[in-house]
């Protein structure tokens, strides 16, 4: 007796039952290669983080930015060095089509942070009075 036959026509005696049993298990392939993807995707983001820099979020949340005032107030903490700011917004150029992320750090205590010399006559940081500006050490 051959077997490939017998199986052949065993697995279209149901048709349905066949076509819905090879899509289930390529779904489950589909699954798992986008799940392993999420999970190196997690991990390389783990990766790049530095044990060194604490977030501060807002607990209700992510877009709402925390309160200004909370600045003195984490710097108080014994083992902090320096507080800069980010919150990120949306927005759009012209037209409600033309969407935008838009992003407002502390660029001051960003470039004394990463120890980079900034121009302050720079067009990207004029915005500020010069009353404003840190003193140059």
């Amino acid at each position: 007796m051959k077997y490939l036959p017998l199986l052949w026509s065993g697995l279209w005696r149901k048709p349905i039952r066949t076509v819905l049993t090879i899509l289930s298990i390529a779904v489950a392939f589909l699954l798992f290669g986008v799940l392993q993807g999420v999970v190196a995707g997690f991990d390389g983001t783990l990766a790049k983080l530095s044990d060194a820099r604490l977030r501060v979020t807002n607990r209700a949340n992510l877009f709402e930015p925390i309160p200004i005032a909370y600045k003195s107030r984490i710097a108080s903490i014994a083992g902090v060095k320096t507080i800069s700011y980010f919150t990120f917004f949306g927005g759009y150029f012209q037209e409600p089509k033309n969407g935008l992320g838009i992003v407002a750090v502390d660029q001051w205590e960003r470039h004394r942070r990463r120890g980079q010399q900034h121009d302050p006559d720079a067009p990207a940081l004029s915005f500020r009075n010069a009353s404003e500006r840190p003193r140059q050490h």
